[in-house]
């Protein structure tokens, strides 16, 4: 037994030193992505320095032995109280975004009822997992990317377009706070249509910006951007518009005879097929205007293409 022993013990050691060497290698790097470290999650420091630190040399030295345990106390609050407070909001609209925003139940109802019980008991462990990470740490990488939105912002107030645009096509908008990535996206949407990028507009998600307090924003936009004098720019903002106004019959209405008074008779064929795409809710109310079209655009492909939406609803 004593030789068993013995015969272990390099073993044993050799295990702890490996354990002691990870610990040592990996600390540092677990330490450097702390959210302590990053100034934008420390609100209460902040305030000291910014109120109770002395701008010369001599008098922080004075200060310091003061000061040193106001700002550990202010750093204590920051980490056990403050900063999980913040992160809180953030953590839910990750919770809500993974599991609560993406149904289908005009084709999959049977599948999303049965996901239900699921997705409750699922909610409790996201939400946990997502706050104690973004709690300990900067997992939104806001200390590396909040410059690069700083500067996009500055851009675009001084109407900088083509210098912002490459800064707002990076990925870090992505990795951001919910509220930070959606400014930066509803900025970089703002700079497509301004530039008429309408290509890139075409491309572009609206889905999370439509779900998000930035909707009335995006609205605006859009309806800024449906003047433009470039028929494509217009029909991409017709499009989001008809899109997020299908179940508002007056408005998509008033929004479908500004198409249709269009010159263009490529916009008025494009705005056609939107509407009377397959089980799409749009053409129903649309009926009267559709049928005012098919007897009297001016092109006799758009007629022929509103009277089969028309055709297509009667069956």
């Amino acid at each position: 037994m004593i030789r068993s022993q013995v015969l272990q013990m390099p073993s044993s050691r050799f295990t702890a030193s490996l354990s002691l060497l990870a610990v040592t290698l990996l600390l540092p790097a677990l330490l450097s992505g702390c959210a302590c470290f990053n100034k934008d999650n420390v609100p209460t420091l902040n305030f000291v320095e910014k109120h109770l630190v002395p701008e010369s040399t001599t008098g922080q030295i004075v200060a310091s032995p003061v000061l040193f345990p106001i700002g550990l106390v202010a750093l204590t609050l920051d980490i056990a109280i403050v900063h999980p407070a913040m992160v809180i909001p953030d953590a839910a609209t990750d919770t809500k975004d993974a599991l609560w925003d993406h149904f289908d139940w005009d084709k999959m109802y049977v599948t999303e009822c049965a996901a239900l019980p699921w997705r409750t008991f699922a909610t409790p462990v996201v939400f946990t997992g997502d706050f104690l990470g973004r709690a300990f740490f900067d997992v939104a990488g806001k200390a590396k990317h909040s410059d690069e939105l700083e500067k996009a912002r500055k851009l675009v107030e001084e109407e900088k377009y083509s210098e912002a645009k490459p800064l707002l096509k990076g990925p870090w908008k992505y990795r951001m706070p919910n509220k930070q990535r959606q400014e930066a996206m509803f900025l970089e949407l703002k700079v497509l249509c301004l530039t008429g990028d309408y290509e890139a507009m075409n491309d572009w998600d609206m889905l999370e910006l439509m779900k998000s307090d930035r909707k009335q924003e995006v609205l605006a936009l859009l309806d800024s951007c449906r003047k433009s004098d470039q028929p494509m720019v217009r029909w991409t903002a017709y499009q989001a518009l008809l899109g997020a106004y299908e179940r508002e019959t007056e408005k998509l209405r008033d929004l479908f005879r500004e198409l249709m008074a269009e010159q263009d008779p490529v916009l008025r064929a494009l705005a056609l097929r939107f509407v009377g795409e397959r089980g799409s809710p749009r053409a129903a109310p649309l009926l009267p205007d559709l049928k005012r079209v098919a007897q009297e655009d001016s092109n006799p492909t758009n007629r022929a293409l509103a009277a089969h939406i028309v055709e297509q609803l009667g069956k």
